[in-house]
Parts: structure tokens; sequence; C-alpha cells
């Protein structure tokens, strides 16, 4: 099965750099990726065992759209925002994101990664954030669906779980962890009203934040 999801960019303030989850059309694919192994010569004449590189789960389909691979969860995961369970280094992050707005198809003026994980219980989702200029951030409202909320520095995924285009769900968090949830339809009607049983915890680190959310 699949789950198509729109993944669009926010301005955050009039003037101010766009960070978010910046894109325009990615399909999820459940699969196992294979995984790699390879040999490297060490200084001498033996032979020793390379870490094996990550597992990609990011590529473009012919249309230019990005499609990243959900992986089965390895392990039990603890939402707690901090991306430092092995597999977010044994699966390499879905990368590259480019602007929506203000600027349509320009890079991202901050990167963000993503990682997307399953089980039988729930689809999950590991974020990270890069951000140059934390000092800057405002507006970082805790209360659950604010007026307010997209005025600030936050991260927003949209799931097209009917693949329709038209319909779907939308799941924001902000650094401080205050969340925002909805249900769209006809492509703009956004229902603030409409809440749902996830979770999502975030972290800093050294150059930005970090988000998982189940």
């Amino acid at each position: 099965w699949a789950i198509a999801a729109r993944i669009v960019s926010m301005p955050l303030v009039p003037g101010s750099r766009n960070l978010s989850l910046a894109g325009l059309l990615a399909v999820l694919v459940v699969g196992a990726a294979a995984d790699a192994q390879s040999l490297a010569p060490s200084a001498g004449s033996r032979l020793r065992a390379s870490p094996a590189a990550p597992v990609e789960t990011a590529s473009r389909d012919t249309e230019g759209r990005l499609v990243i691979r959900a992986q089965p969860l390895p392990e039990r995961l603890l939402i707690d925002g901090r991306l430092d369970e092995s597999f977010y280094t044994d699966y390499g992050p879905a990368g590259g994101f480019v602007q929506a707005e203000p600027r349509y198809s320009e890079p991202a003026t901050e990167q963000t990664q993503v990682w997307v994980f399953f089980d039988d219980r729930a689809v999950y989702i590991g974020i990270r954030c890069f951000d140059s200029q934390p000092e800057q951030w405002s507006s970082l409202d805790q209360r659950r669906d604010s007026q307010g909320f997209a005025q600030g520095v936050s991260v927003s995924v949209a799931l097209d779980t009917f693949n329709s285009k038209r319909n779907g769900f939308t799941f924001g968090v902000n650094p401080l962890g205050g969340v925002s949830d909805s249900a769209i339809s006809n492509e703009r009607d956004s229902n603030r009203d409409w809440n749902t049983i996830w979770d999502a915890r975030t972290d800093r680190f050294d150059g930005g934040w970090t988000v998982e959310m189940s």
C-alpha cells in the first residue's frame, strides 16, 4: 500500500527565512530496501569490513516528485524527539527540499531531513530541521491549534491519505512541542476543530531542532 503525502512549505513571518518541509508532492511507499555492505582495503594489504552505507530511502520519480520509501520499524521507537536510535543512521533521510512559498521551486533557505517508518500500530515520522539563527525564533505558542501557530517557526506534514490531491490531514509541531492538526477538504478548506490521537516530541541540537511524530 502507499500513502500520498503533499508536503508544503509555509513562510514564517513576512521577510523571514523559510524553515519547513519544503516540497511539492511526496509519495510514501511502504516496503523494505536491500541492505548494502562493502569491503574496503585497510592501510596495509589487509581487507576489513567498512561501515555499511545508509540505506537510501528517497528518490525522484519520472515527474520529478520526491518518493520516500517508508521502512518497517526495526525496533520499538520511544517518541522523545531525539533521533538517537540506530535506524536513523542505518537509513538515509529524504532531503534536498525546495520551496513552495514564497519562492516556488527554489532551494529551501534552511534544509530539512525526513525519515518515515511504520509498524502494525502507527506511521512514524522523524524530522531534523536545520536553523542557523534560532535566536530569531518568536511566537512559539504551545496552545493546541493556536490561531498564530503558522506565524512562528514550525514544521508541518500533510497526508493525502485518499490520494485525491484534494483532501487530507495536517500535523504541525513547533520547537517547544506546541502542536496543531486539521482536516483539509477541497484543497483549501482547513478545519482546525478536527482533533485526532497522535503524539509528537521535539529536541534541540547545535544547529537546529528535531521532531518525532507517531
